[in-house]
């Protein structure tokens, strides 16, 4: 049964300003959405309380971050020949997609703790500067990634990986090499099929001296 994540938040005057935390809901497409929700971290809600958000969008709620299920991905991808010949079969070991991380999947949030992989004291403007983004768009990712556990801040404009957040990367890391080397097999075994199926090339009109009339 597929189960969608979806991201939403109280509505304006069902809570106060603070707790109009961002959740996450899982809910079932063959369903119709139900008259209540529960978010992951156990919140429940009637639909008339919720506004749906297209993304991440204000403060995220922790718990149902650390709640959130790893994205699937297929234990193999099968590809089989319109006619004939044998089906090619590249796996995705279990491991790479356990340890693949919700909250780096975010490009920004992952180039985040890639610059502070060092887990030394950085300075916010420095991270700005390499991003090339703005205040108000990196803060919400910082956001995201302090709720996570993975960032220290120390001031207003310092910031440290933690070493869960150094352990996340490194793990999401080799997952994403892991799922790379699959997709780049399963490329390079099509583009070696399509070759040997593509019929030798016909050859052309015999060349040779240019006939001359008398």
């Amino acid at each position: 049964m597929t189960v969608h994540l979806v991201i939403a938040r109280p509505r304006r005057g069902v809570v106060g300003e603070t707790r109009r935390l961002a959740h996450l809901f899982e809910i079932r497409a063959e369903h119709v959405v139900p008259e209540s929700l529960t978010a992951l971290c156990g919140i429940e809600f009637t639909q008339g309380q919720l506004e749906l958000l297209d993304g991440l969008s204000g403060m995220p709620c922790e718990s149902c971050l650390r709640l959130s299920p790893p994205p699937a991905f297929p234990q193999a991808a099968r590809i089989r020949p319109e006619s004939g010949g044998e089906a090619m079969t590249a796996s995705i070991s279990g491991a790479p997609r356990s340890d693949l991380d919700p909250v780096l999947l975010q490009p920004v949030r992952l180039f985040v703790a890639c610059l502070l992989a060092d887990t030394d004291w950085h300075r916010l403007r420095e991270i700005q500067t390499s991003l090339g983004l703005p205040g108000p768009d990196l803060d919400l990712h910082l956001q995201f990634l302090r709720a996570s556990g993975y960032l220290h801040s120390r001031g207003q404009d310092e910031l440290r990986l933690t070493t869960l957040g150094l352990a996340r990367l490194m793990a999401h890391i080799i997952a994403l090499q892991g799922i790379a080397a699959a997709a780049a097999e399963l490329v390079a075994g099509q583009r070696d099929r399509a070759r040997r199926d593509s019929p030798p090339a016909s050859p052309g009109p015999p060349t040779g001296p240019a006939e001359t009339r008398p």
